[in-house]
């Protein structure tokens, strides 16, 4: 099928244009390819994958590190496992025998603290049952009508080390939190060996050959309403291009959507949800080394620290590959990502290996096993809205606009992780969503077919 610009006297009608290629976006194309159906997909980057980004620094490498999305579920995510064994993706329990460290209020470092796993566990079940507070209206205003904060707070019975652990939590800020637990069922439980940019390189080569458009970012969706067609017009290197679609699946994160003039413009609870989104400040600080000095002292690498920079830490190496690497992977957050951010490469290292020392090492000098450090690209990735890894609402907003936000408007169906209801602001999440909007095309085009 050829790609017309604007200025021809003749352009094909696409059955559906999808706009970002993420996971959601490439499995709703693939769906809707496997039933016949006319699909292009335009992304405005030069990659697939969405914020699933592996890192490439070893041509060959067997097991790579991830700059975004890293962890998925055979239990219960059961979509992206499945998918997962569709294209052949080998996965890779994550290290969890051995002892957990906290770097407590007073920068000591103990023992898990036996209230900070309660909370844990607590937000877990929250946040990733299935029928849980995004299930129902009632239970999205309750929660909403508080911040993430002073839920956590009301939740900690006046510990102070759990409030601790609750502010750490909520530097994520409000409306957001991620379940992080490594245990079977939870969020971080097995890694992919061949690295997470496999899903999106491996659904693309599942699709109809010419069905994407590389480096395309979205300018405008008019609907035409007297021919029933909904024109997406680009900006790419040859100048302006535009596509007709009898629907149009948008699968980009929110503030994107500020990028993109909607004719006629999106609905107000849409346009309150979009506009009331922002990023927390988020980092993900990759540091290498010749060998897992934290192990010695029987540490699992899994840590949680009061006093930062780094909030979390995950020992992500990867022992039975051809070329082993050790790494731990650290999440910077809020507060803390804002301070550690205003400083140079090598002074951001050298905090992130000085803490790493005083949490695994007892102090002693790591910098002779240190080998490399990568920082996440996500603060200035203009595509992904300048943050990960999800936006996040102040109170109010996700009980009276939810609903709205997820709902088809005219010819557009909106789907991507921030719209699932079930683990949300996962991979899992994307794949569900991607078969909802599917679905809702499907069902869509059927009815516009029977229609006299």
């Amino acid at each position: 099928m050829s790609i017309s610009p604007a200025s021809s006297q003749h352009r094909d009608i696409f059955d559906v244009i999808v706009v970002g290629a993420g996971l959601s976006g490439l499995h709703a194309a693939y769906l809707l390819q496997e039933i016949g159906l006319s699909t292009l997909i335009l992304e405005a980057r030069d990659r697939v994958g969405g914020k699933t980004l592996s890192t490439d620094r070893v041509d060959g490498i067997t097991v790579k590190q991830e700059y975004g999305a890293a962890w998925i579920n055979n239990s219960t995510q059961s979509q992206i496992w499945k998918l997962a064994c569709e294209l052949g993706l080998a996965g890779m329990v994550q290290l969890s025998e051995g002892k957990v460290v906290a770097q407590d209020i007073d920068g000591n470092c103990i023992e898990a603290i036996k209230q900070c796993l309660t909370l844990r566990d607590m937000v877990e079940d929250i946040t990733t049952c299935t029928d849980g507070p995004l299930q129902s209206h009632v239970e999205r205003e309750s929660l909403d009508s508080i911040s993430f904060g002073t839920y956590l707070h009301r939740n900690t019975k006046g510990s102070k080390r759990a409030q601790a652990s609750a502010k750490t939590t909520s530097e994520l800020e409000e409306g957001y939190c991620r379940c992080e637990a490594i245990k079977k069922h939870g969020g971080q439980y097995i890694r992919v060996k061949e690295g997470v940019s496999s899903f999106g390189e491996r659904m693309l080569q599942r699709l109809v050959p010419g069905t994407l458009k590389l480096e395309s970012p979205v300018k405008t969706i008019k609907e035409i309403s007297e021919l029933g067609l909904t024109q997406v017009t680009i900006t790419a290197a040859g100048g302006a291009q535009s596509f007709l679609a009898k629907r149009v699946i948008i699968s980009i994160p929110s503030p994107v959507y500020r990028t993109i003039t909607f004719s006629p413009p999106l609905s107000p609870k849409k346009r309150a949800y979009v506009n009331a989104t922002r990023y927390s400040s988020y980092t993900k600080y990759l540091i290498m080394f010749k060998t897992p000095f934290w192990r010695e002292k029987g540490y699992c690498g899994l840590a949680q620290s009061f006093v930062g920079p780094v909030s979390v830490f995950r020992d992500t190496s990867a022992d039975d590959a051809e070329d082993q690497q050790y790494c731990l992977t650290c999440f910077i957050c809020g507060s803390f990502a804002r301070s550690w951010s205003a400083l140079s490469s090598s002074e951001k290292r050298s905090a992130v290996l000085k803490q790493v020392s005083v949490i695994f090492a007892g102090g002693r000098d790591i910098t002779v096993w240190f080998e490399e450090a990568l920082e996440s690209p996500w603060m200035d990735e203009e595509y992904s809205g300048w943050g990960c890894p999800m936006p996040i609402l102040p109170p109010g907003v996700l009980s009276r606009c939810w609903d709205a936000f997820t709902a088809t408007e005219g010819a557009l169906h909106f789907i991507g992780n921030e719209t699932a209801t079930i683990w949300r602001g996962y991979m899992d999440g994307a794949i569900r969503t991607a078969e909802r909007g599917s679905a809702e095309v499907i069902a869509a085009l059927k009815a516009q077919k029977a229609s006299p």
